[in-house]
């Protein structure tokens, strides 16, 4: 014990902090020449004995015994270079692996999404996007819990956010306009509202991932407001919603991405338009924003090109 301590204390040889040594070094070796080491490396033959010198003097041994006809390796300048040329395969190792996770669309990716909205947007282009791409292997959750990139080890979330609540390391990657709409049953039997004022008196579907239920943002008389509604039915879920305005039983408050396909056909009647002044903003969360590998955002682009902009729950309304 005593002597790996006087080791760690005595013997600080910096080898590591000087790569390009050791590179040379094995070069030396290989090529049993410094003037061939110098022509492998397109160095000089200067530096190539100037930063053997170095290396003899940090690690206080005669690497080589060198004559004018031949360069022999000593026993210490053959367990430095056994283990250099370790040392050296591990760094390209390292540095192709590196290039290859920063440029080249393989491996595993790992993409979380907002329930809804990935079933309705996202997993109907997964299979294009790995016939695209068929190196890489996707594992696509749809949890409805929020997910933290960092934490969970996940590549990619895509999250809906309110414009309130962006920071600049998201990245957007569409808006979605939200709508007020009913079935035409409601409708028929109440009548649409005049006015957002009046939808204090109506029966309302309350999501529970929008802010506090109870209230919805809209302009009254030009202004922001924000209206107390009540209800029968409160879900986190934008399908639950979705599917009680279809069945007549009130007004939901939901985004284009959606309904849009319920308005096209008439299945859904938009009420009371260009009342609600809120959107929803779908976006890309990433661990760093400044390092994002390959797949990463190849997935992010691709899922840019498919919604489109304007987004295509807008295209379809025309």
């Amino acid at each position: 014990m005593k002597h790996e301590d006087d080791w760690k204390r005595k013997t600080q040889m910096p080898v590591l902090s000087d790569l390009k040594a050791l590179e040379i070094f094995v070069a030396i070796v290989e090529t049993q020449s410094i003037t061939n080491a110098a022509r492998r490396l397109g160095i000089t033959p200067s530096t190539v004995s100037k930063k053997l010198a170095e290396l003899e003097g940090r690690t206080e041994s005669q690497l080589v015994n060198r004559s004018t006809r031949r360069m022999a390796v000593t026993l210490t300048g053959k367990l430095l270079y056994d283990h250099g040329v370790k040392i050296i395969e591990q760094i390209e190792t390292a540095e192709r692996d590196i290039w290859q996770e920063t440029h080249s669309p393989h491996g595993k990716l790992t993409v979380a999404a907002s329930a809804e909205f990935g079933k309705l947007q996202i997993a109907p282009h997964l299979a294009e996007f790995l016939q695209q791409n068929p190196g890489i292997e996707l594992a696509f959750d749809l949890s409805p819990r929020f997910t933290d990139v960092i934490e969970q080890g996940t590549d990619l979330a895509i999250q809906i956010k309110s414009p309130a609540k962006l920071t600049p390391e998201m990245i957007i990657i569409a808006r979605d306009r939200q709508v007020f709409c009913a079935s035409p049953a409601y409708i028929e039997r109440y009548g649409a509202p005049a006015t957002a004022s009046e939808l204090v008196a109506r029966t309302c579907l309350l999501p529970t991932s929008h802010g506090p239920p109870s209230h919805w943002p809209a302009l009254i008389e030009g202004k922001k407001s924000h209206i107390a509604i009540s209800g029968p039915l409160t879900s986190n879920s934008s399908t639950v919603l979705r599917t009680a305005a279809l069945d007549g039983l009130g007004i939901a408050m939901l985004g284009l991405s959606h309904v849009a396909p319920e308005l096209k056909n008439g299945h859904l009647i938009e009420i009371l338009p260009g009342s609600l002044f809120d959107e929803a903003i779908i976006v890309a969360i990433v661990s760093n924003r400044n390092f994002i590998p390959r797949r990463v955002r190849l997935f992010i682009d691709f899922l840019k090109d498919v919604i489109g902009d304007p987004p295509k729950w807008e295209r379809l309304l025309g």
